[in-house]
């Protein structure tokens, strides 16, 4: 299975901000960082893969510039 760079990097600061804050606000930051996700061109790219019955094309991240 391919994974969308940009989602797994996503999912993965979504599970370190969820351990710093209460519970009653995990909701709300789910339901932010899925609209967020979900109109991402890797999103397009991955709904598109889907529906053509191919493989995602993802993108090569850019490198930082930190």
């Amino acid at each position: 299975c391919s994974a969308s760079p940009h989602a797994v990097a996503t999912a993965k600061e979504f599970i370190r901000k969820l351990s710093r804050l209460p519970i009653s606000e995990h909701g709300t930051l789910a339901a932010r960082t899925l609209a967020d996700i979900r109109v991402t061109p890797e999103a397009q790219e991955g709904l598109k893969a889907f529906l053509e019955k191919r493989p995602p094309a993802w993108q090569q991240p850019s490198p930082r510039k930190d």
